[in-house]
């Protein structure tokens, strides 16, 4: 079982539900234990997190799990997503069930899978 000291927080700023749902996140992880960092635009202080019994939320849909994955790709740093957007197939966690979340988490009955990065170019002309 995998415990967490540490949750790294990534918003969708520009979504007001996120932005108010990160406060409430960040309260109730707390009162379990877990430290929640807010991360917005300074991606440095990612290396410092680094091994260090740590999974990154993301608030948003997914293209903003997408973007965190990207900033994450060289840190050994699971990735956790809140569904705010649409379809959800990356952020597979509800809003509604906050809470049943954060006690998966607690729990360590989240399962971290492996998923694959790629690098794509387009070249056009000759």
């Amino acid at each position: 079982m995998l415990s967490y000291e540490n949750a790294l927080l990534f918003v969708k700023t520009d979504s007001k539900k996120a932005v108010k749902l990160v406060d409430t996140l960040s309260a109730k992880l707390m009162k379990a234990g877990i430290s929640a960092h807010r991360v917005e635009g300074e991606y440095s202080i990612l290396s410092e997190f680094d091994n260090k019994k740590t999974l990154a939320i993301v608030l948003g849909g997914d293209g903003t799990y997408l973007l965190t994955a990207c900033k994450l790709s060289k840190h050994d740093i699971p990735i956790l997503g809140i569904n705010l957007g649409n379809l959800g197939f990356l952020t597979e966690f509800d809003p509604e069930k906050l809470d049943e979340c954060i006690k998966d988490i607690v729990d360590g009955n989240i399962v971290c899978e492996d998923r694959p990065f790629y690098e794509v170019s387009l070249k056009r002309g000759k």
